[in-house]
C-alpha cells in the first residue's frame, strides 16, 4: 500500500479506507485514513466548462513556495493580498488582460485608476508610459502626464491642479484638452481644443481644431496649426508666442496678451494683438511669399489704412536706428503734412522719365529755405509763389502770374497774356536806378489822377488824344538831316 505523506491523485493501491466524491484529491486525515472534498478536485475529463486535467480548488490557497503554471486564471476574486514584489511574464511580447476596472494605491493614496466599461483614466500622482497610450474615454489626472505617445480618442484629456502633460511621441486627444499645469511633448500634439494657464512647448508638430486658450507661453520648434481662435500669453510674465523653424497656420484670430515673435513663416487670416509682434523675417499681407520687410498683394486695389482715432494725428514715420528722421502726417484738422525732419535737409520731389532714371524735379532747401525747381516750369493755370522766384531758365504758363513779391528771371519772360500790375497806378515799370533801356510798344496810353492821354501811332505822323475831351491832336515833326 503507498505511504501518503500529503495528497495524492489517481493511486491504484490504496484500499477501501478513502472518501470522498469521484476525482476528489485525497488527503491524510489521519493515521492511514484519506479522504477527499468537492473543493477540491481533479477532472481527468473535461467536466462543466473545465478542460481535462484541470485542478479546480474552491476556497482559499495559501502558499509560502513558488506556483508555476504555463495558463494562470483567477476569476471572481476581490482581493490578492500578499506581502513582497509580484512578477508577471518573462518575456517582452507576453500580455496581461484584465476584465473590468483596475486601481493601483500607494498605502491608502490612490495613484490609478482605469474604470470599466468607460475607459477613463484618472489619477492623482504621475503617470508614466514607454510605449503608447490610446483610450476612447478620458484620462484625468491631478499629476503629471509623461507618454512616449498619447492617443485619446473619447471626450476629453484632463490635468486638474498643478500637472503637467509632457511626451516624446505623438499626442493626439479628440475631445478638448484642459490641464491646470504645463504641456510638453518632443513629437506631435494634436487635439480639438487646449485650455490652459500653463505653457505648451515641444519640437513637433502641434494642430489644434477647436479654439485654444492660454494663459502663459506657447513655444513649438515645429509646425503650429490653429484652426480656430486662439489666445495666448498673459501681461505678468511677458509671455510669448514662439514659433521655432516651423511653420504657424491660424484659420482664426490670434489674440496675444503680450508680445508674439516667430522666426519662421507665419501664416493667418486675422491676427489682433495687444502688445508687440516682433517678425525677424518678412511680413507678408496676403501674400504667403513676401518679398520685402512688408509685402502687400491686395486683388485689385491695395490698401493700406493709418487711422489716428478720434480727434488724433495720423503718421507715417520714417526712422533710422531709431531717430526720426521723416513723417507724414494726416492731422486731424484735415491737413496733410509731408516733413522731412532733418536740420538744413531736402525734401525732394523725383519723377522718371520715358527713358532714363529718376529725376529731382523740385528741391524744398532746408538750409537756405528756398524751393529750387531744376526742370522746367510750365502750367495751364495759376502759379502761386508767395515770396521771391528765381528762375535760370524759361518760366513757360497759358495761365496768370502774379507776383506779390520779385521775379526775377536769367533769360526772356514771355507772356501769352497781359503783364498786369498788382494794383491800379501804383506800381513802376523799372526804376530811377534800374531803367529798361528800350521800350517796344504799339500805342501808348497815359493816364493819372490829372490826366488821360493815348499817343497813337498813325502812318506819317503821331497823333496825341485826350480821352476825357476827346480831342485829337497832331504831331508837327520836324525832319532833321543827316
Amino acid at each position: 500500500m503507498a505511504n501518503f505523506g500529503w495528497a495524492y491523485v489517481d493511486c491504484k493501491d490504496i484500499g477501501p479506507d478513502c472518501a470522498g466524491p469521484t476525482g476528489s484529491v485525497q488527503f491524510l486525515t489521519g493515521t492511514n485514513s484519506i479522504s477527499g472534498s468537492a473543493s477540491f478536485m481533479y477532472h481527468t475529463a473535461a467536466v462543466h466548462g473545465y478542460a481535462a486535467g484541470t485542478l479546480v480548488l474552491t476556497g482559499a490557497l495559501v502558499v509560502s513556495g513558488t506556483i508555476s503554471a504555463s495558463s494562470y486564471y483567477i476569476e471572481s476574486i476581490a482581493i490578492i493580498d500578499a506581502t513582497g514584489s509580484s512578477y508577471f511574464g518573462n518575456d517582452q511580447t507576453d500580455m496581461h488582460a484584465r476584465t473590468g476596472s483596475f486601481e493601483l494605491y500607494s498605502d491608502s493614496a490612490r495613484l490609478l485608476k482605469i474604470a470599466s466599461p468607460a475607459g477613463t483614466i484618472s489619477g492623482s500622482s504621475t503617470l508614466h508610459v514607454v510605449g503608447a497610450v490610446t483610450s476612447t474615454g478620458n484620462i484625468a489626472t491631478t499629476g503629471s502626464v509623461t507618454a512616449n505617445a498619447l492617443d485619446v480618442g473619447g471626450s476629453a484629456l484632463v490635468v486638474a491642479t498643478n500637472g503637467n502633460v509632457s511626451g516624446s511621441g505623438t499626442l493626439q486627444i479628440v475631445g478638448a484638452v484642459t490641464s491646470t499645469g504645463n504641456i510638453a511633448t518632443t513629437g506631435s500634439l494634436t487635439a480639438a481644443s487646449i485650455t490652459t494657464p500653463g505653457n505648451i512647448s515641444g519640437s513637433g508638430t502641434l494642430q489644434m481644431v477647436g479654439a485654444t486658450t492660454l494663459g502663459n507661453a506657447l513655444n513649438v520648434s515645429g509646425n503650429v496649426l490653429l484652426k480656430d481662435d486662439a489666445t495666448i500669453g498673459g501681461a505678468s510674465t511677458g509671455d510669448l508666442l514662439t514659433i521655432g523653424d516651423g511653420l504657424l497656420t491660424v484659420g482664426g484670430m490670434i489674440r496675444g496678451l503680450d508680445a508674439i515673435s516667430g522666426s519662421s513663416l507665419v501664416v493667418c487670416t486675422d491676427l489682433s494683438a495687444s502688445g508687440q509682434f516682433h517678425v525677424s523675417g518678412n511680413v507678408g499681407i496676403k501674400t504667403d511669399t513676401p518679398l520685402y520687410d512688408l509685402h502687400i498683394n491686395g486683388a485689385g486695389s491695395t490698401i493700406a489704412t493709418i487711422d489716428g482715432g478720434s480727434g488724433g494725428d495720423a503718421y507715417l514715420r520714417f526712422n533710422t536706428n531709431g531717430v526720426e528722421k521723416a513723417y507724414i502726417k494726416q492731422g486731424s484738422g484735415g491737413n496733410t503734412i509731408i516733413t522731412n525732419d532733418v536740420a538744413a535737409k531736402n525734401l525732394q520731389l523725383q519723377a522718371r522719365a520715358a527713358a532714363g532714371s529718376a529725376t529731382t524735379y523740385l528741391f524744398l532747401d532746408g538750409g537756405s529755405e528756398s524751393i529750387l525747381m531744376t526742370q522746367p516750369v510750365s502750367a495751364s493755370s495759376t502759379l502761386y509763389h508767395a515770396g521771391a522766384a528765381t528762375f535760370s531758365d524759361t518760366l513757360a504758363t497759358t495761365g496768370s502770374i502774379t507776383a506779390g513779391s520779385t521775379i526775377e528771371a536769367g533769360s526772356t519772360i514771355t507772356a501769352g497774356g497781359n503783364v498786369l500790375p498788382l494794383n491800379d497806378n501804383s506800381q513802376d515799370l523799372g526804376s530811377g536806378a534800374k531803367r529798361w533801356a528800350n521800350i517796344y510798344t504799339g500805342d501808348l496810353h497815359l493816364k493819372n489822377d490829372r490826366g488821360d492821354w493815348s499817343v497813337v501811332e498813325e502812318e506819317e505822323y503821331l497823333s496825341v488824344i485826350n480821352n476825357k475831351t476827346g480831342k485829337k491832336y497832331k504831331f508837327v515833326l520836324e525832319e532833321i538831316e543827316d
